[in-house]
Parts: structure tokens; C-alpha cells; sequence
């Protein structure tokens, strides 16, 4: 029972801090009590790990104290931000909240897929807190880095620095496990069993975004179906809870490239540093996070600063570029004094994808992805849909978050199709490791994709929303 309790303190903890972070981020009287709830979660679950890896960097490893005095922090934060609503003369906050109830149809069918919703959160629950880790890699690489962060932190010559243990990949991103080393600083002593207590949350936080962010173009029941699809696809499912990192950055590339094309359309600054916070998450929880972000800072470049040109636009793409530089530094340059002993070394073979071996894997690594999207026992019916979708809706292309977030799909998967083909790794084999995680990646692009196709004709529109 005590144990219990620490680990929701923590939880809470996770929950407060971005709900602080949220707080100093522009345009919140614009946000939606679920989209609110849902940013202060994934926030929360980004910044609390970055924050431990710099204080282990000094070699303060995640502690009890370090969880309290992070939620001291949130709550001062909070209350100062709530005493500046307060004062005479400040504009009231008039937040979109929750909107009326009435039972009518739209209601009924929002209650039937939060049901659903509901029902896929147990499943994940169940997994990551009554069940042991099946995956070799949450026990062996993930869980394992938990343990060894919350024991010896980032000593010098510590884990990370022993060649013989390489097998656990010693220079992969951290925020996975610094997440998971927060549930053994709260109980005070390492539990295989409890590690994996944050998932729901991050699944809970992740499929809240969804339908908030949904609801940007969409009314509450295409939203709603459009959520509850991702959450309950068996591939979701399967890796919310497992103690991997796949969901987690599922979660926080679909903050990422969310609030980069409402960037682009809106030019509002919050969608700005949500964008570019999110988009440094991704880096520091995979290794396919670099690439991707990336790719979001080539694809904001690419349509924001065209168009009519301008020397402000092209400023603010190089603003985001050196806020993710800013963000991520201080992972990279801890990760350059790490030992590479991965076989796969994918920044090192890129120029080999030329060489005609490599290329004749293009062909073989085509079907696999197809196989794999359009394989309805993973997805259902949702990669099916999309060329469906964007054919009956041509004219959507006209419009710049379309077509951005198009690129940003086909980016993704070319990139992946790339690793696929420089490996040294054959593909069928990389396919059956990791395929529908590395699916599950980009699927929040293909929601989105649908959201764009789907939506109204006369849904909201700003001057420039038809620039290409």
C-alpha cells in the first residue's frame, strides 16, 4: 500500500511538472481542458527525465528528494502563474473547457469509444503492472538502464563506460530510463515489477492528445472514432505497456508534428515551443528520434520559409533548429564520450545505400512495409483507409498542412526504408524484430493524414492555409 502511494506521488509529480512547464508556454487560454491534461502528462514525462539526466550528469542520481523539490517547483510555478491571472486589470483566461453535455447521438457515440478507450487502458495497465516483461529488450536494455541509473547514475566509470556490457546498446538515448528510475527513487529500492507503472500514463496522456488535437478540424464523433482506432489497434496495444520505447515516442513525435503544422497554418508561438520541446523528446528517447527530428526541422524550413520569402521566416527556422541543438546538447555530448559498439552504426553505412547490394534490398523492403501496414490483424483498416481517403478528397492537398504532413509521413517511412537497406541486418529479419514498432512510429502521421481528408470543407481556414 505505501508503495502504491509513492509511486502515484510520482506519478503526480510527473503531472505537475508539465503542467508547470505548460504554464510559461504562450496561448493556453486557447487550450482545452483534455488537450491541457494531455500536454501536462507527455510534458511532464519529457522533462522530468531530461531534468534527471542533467542533475545525474553532476551526479545526483533520481532520488526521493529530487522528486520532491520537482514537485515544490511545479506547485510555485502553478501558483505564481494563478496569482498573474489574479491581478487587477489582467484579461481573464477563457479557456475552451468541456462542452455542454447533452444526450444525443454524438454523445452516445463519444461515450461508446471512450468505453473502448477505457477498455484499452485496463489491457495496458494490466501489462505494465501485473504482468512480467516479455520483451528481452525491456528487461535487458530498458528496465536494466532504469536500474542502473537509480543505483550508480552516470558515474564515469560506470555502466555506460564497460565495453563488456555493450550488448545493452551503452550510447542509446536515456529518457526511458530515467522515466522508469523515477518509480525506484519513489519507492527508495529497485522492484522488477513496479518499473513499469509510468506506461499507462504515457498511453493515457498519448491517446488524450489524440482526440484533443483531433478536435482541432474535427467534431467530437470522427475525433473520437479516429482516436479510439489508434488506441485500440492490436500494435498499440501490444507496446503501450511492454517497457519499451516505442509508444513513448509515438506519443511524443505525434505532440511534435501536431503542433508543427498548426504552426505553420496559425504562426502561433506556443505551437512553436511545444513543436520544438516535443521534437527534442523524440531525440532523447531513440535513436529513430534524431532522424526525426530532423526531418520536422527540414520540413518546417521547407514550407514555412517560402512563399512569400522573408527574412523573419527564415530567422524562426533557424530558431527552431538551434532550440533543438540547445535541447538535445547535452544528451549528444554525453553521448560522444560513450563507446559505439552497435553493429547496426546506420550514420556510418548511409553511404552505402548506393551500392547495388543495397540498393536491390528497396523491392523486398517496399513488401514488408506494405505487408505490414495493410495487415488488418495490426492495424485494422486504418493504412487501408488513407489512400481511400486522400483520393476522394484530392482537393485537400491544396492545403499547406496536407501536404507538410504528407512529407513528414513519407519522410518518416523513407527513412526507415533507408536503415532497412544498410543494415547489416537482413530486411526480413529487421521485419520480424521490429516492424510493426517501427509502424507504430509513424502512425500518428496516418491519423492525422485521415483528420485532413476527412474534415469539413468549411472548417476553419486562415489566409495562407492554401499555400503550398
Amino acid at each position: 500500500m505505501i508503495e502504491t502511494l509513492e509511486i502515484a506521488f510520482y506519478l503526480a509529480t510527473l503531472v505537475a511538472a508539465g503542467r508547470a512547464v505548460l504554464s510559461l508556454i504562450p496561448n493556453g487560454a486557447e487550450r482545452s481542458h483534455a488537450e491541457t491534461a494531455a500536454l501536462s502528462i507527455l510534458l511532464g514525462c519529457g522533462c522530468v527525465p531530461s531534468a534527471m539526466f542533467i542533475l545525474a550528469s553532476i551526479g545526483i542520481r533520481p532520488n526521493r528528494w529530487e522528486l520532491a523539490a520537482t514537485m515544490l517547483i511545479s506547485i510555485a510555478i502553478l501558483a505564481r502563474a494563478r496569482r498573474h491571472e489574479r491581478k487587477p486589470g489582467a484579461e481573464p483566461e477563457t479557456r475552451a473547457g468541456w462542452p455542454r453535455f447533452e444526450w444525443n447521438r454524438s454523445a452516445a457515440i463519444s461515450a461508446v469509444c471512450a468505453v473502448v478507450a477505457l477498455a484499452g487502458f485496463a489491457v495496458v495497465w494490466s501489462h505494465a503492472t501485473l504482468m512480467p516483461a516479455f520483451d528481452v529488450d525491456a528487461y535487458g536494455h530498458w528496465g536494466l538502464k532504469a536500474k542502473v541509473l537509480f543505483h550508480e547514475g552516470l558515474t564515469p566509470d560506470g555502466f555506460f563506460h564497460r565495453l563488456p556490457l555493450s550488448y545493452s546498446h551503452l550510447n542509446y538515448p536515456l529518457l526511458v530510463p530515467f522515466l522508469a528510475s523515477g518509480v525506484f527513487a519513489a519507492i527508495g529500492h529497485l522492484d522488477d515489477s513496479s518499473w513499469r507503472a509510468v506506461f499507462p500514463l504515457l498511453y493515457a496522456g498519448g491517446i488524450l492528445f489524440m482526440y484533443s488535437s483531433l478536435r482541432w478540424k474535427l467534431s467530437a464523433i470522427p475525433a473520437a472514432l479516429l482516436a479510439t482506432a489508434f488506441a485500440t489497434a492490436p500494435a498499440t496495444i501490444r507496446w503501450a505497456g511492454s517497457g519499451l520505447a516505442d509508444f513513448p515516442l509515438a506519443a511524443f513525435h505525434a505532440v511534435s508534428i501536431f503542433h508543427l503544422v498548426k504552426y505553420l497554418e496559425e504562426k502561433k508561438t506556443g505551437d512553436f515551443a511545444i513543436s520544438a520541446l516535443a521534437t527534442a523528446f523524440c531525440a532523447f528517447t531513440k535513436n529513430e528520434g534524431l532522424a526525426l527530428a530532423a526531418l520536422n526541422a527540414a520540413v518546417l524550413a521547407a514550407f514555412h520559409i517560402p512563399k512569400p520569402f522573408s527574412k523573419r521566416k527564415a530567422a524562426e527556422a533557424a530558431l527552431f533548429a538551434a532550440a533543438l541543438a540547445l535541447l538535445t546538447a547535452p544528451y549528444l555530448i554525453w553521448r560522444a564520450g560513450i563507446p559505439n559498439t552497435q553493429a547496426e552504426n546506420y550514420t556510418g553505412r548511409l553511404l552505402r545505400i548506393l551500392e547495388p547490394e543495397n540498393l536491390a534490398r528497396l523491392t523486398e523492403t517496399a513488401r514488408l512495409f506494405a505487408a505490414e501496414m495493410f495487415d488488418p490483424n495490426r492495424w485494422g483498416l486504418l493504412w487501408l483507409m488513407l489512400p481511400l481517403a486522400a483520393v476522394f478528397n484530392l482537393s485537400a492537398f491544396e492545403k499547406r498542412r496536407v501536404l507538410a504532413m504528407w512529407t513528414l509521413l513519407a519522410g518518416h517511412l523513407a527513412i526507415y526504408a533507408m536503415a532497412f537497406m544498410i543494415s547489416p541486418w537482413s530486411p526480413k529479419f529487421l521485419a520480424d524484430m521490429a516492424l510493426d514498432r517501427i509502424i507504430l512510429h509513424a502512425a500518428p502521421a496516418l491519423i492525422y493524414l485521415l483528420a485532413f481528408h476527412i474534415e469539413p470543407d468549411n472548417a476553419k481556414q486562415t489566409p495562407d492555409s492554401h499555400a503550398a
